[in-house]
């Protein structure tokens, strides 16, 4: 009887069709979970240690330091001159002003929309109004790019 047992537990392994791996990683509530699998290439079950709790406190306060030694500070950033690094950057503000309009009966003043864009690179801005068609004012550029 000794004998039989050990010749079929030798050929369970040849017996054996499904050799696929097992899902490790599962969704919850639309974030992706690491689960640790419980069945091993080939449908065994996979024997693994479980830690008390006591025993994942005492893991957990271990300093890194005594393992990896006291952490290297990092090389300094190279440098990159402020020309480049904020090439082609600009802040745009939308903004209005009040102008008087002093010859006109109907009218005291004209709320005119500009945009104002700050140009990082160099720290100049511009004044820009949108041109609106058939509006009789002049419109465009009210200050060029320059340092102001």
């Amino acid at each position: 009887m000794g004998v039989m047992y050990l010749q079929a537990k030798e050929c369970q392994g040849f017996l054996k069709t499904a050799f696929h791996r097992s899902q490790t990683l599962g969704y919850r509530n639309g974030y992706a979970i690491v689960r640790r699998p419980t069945v091993g290439i080939g449908g065994d079950r996979l024997q693994f240690n479980q830690l008390s709790q006591a025993e994942l406190d005492e893991l957990a306060s271990k300093a890194p330091v005594l393992t990896y030694g006291q952490p290297k500070q990092a090389p300094p950033a190279d440098f990159i001159p402020a020309h480049v690094a904020f090439d082609k950057k600009v802040l745009k503000f939308d903004a209005y002003f009040q102008e008087d309009v002093p010859m006109s009966t109907e009218e005291q003043y004209r709320i005119r929309q500009v945009n104002i864009y700050y140009y990082l690179e160099d720290d100049s801005m511009s004044v820009i109004e949108p041109v609106v068609e058939n509006s009789g004012i002049l419109q465009g550029k009210l200050i060029k790019r320059q340092r102001l």
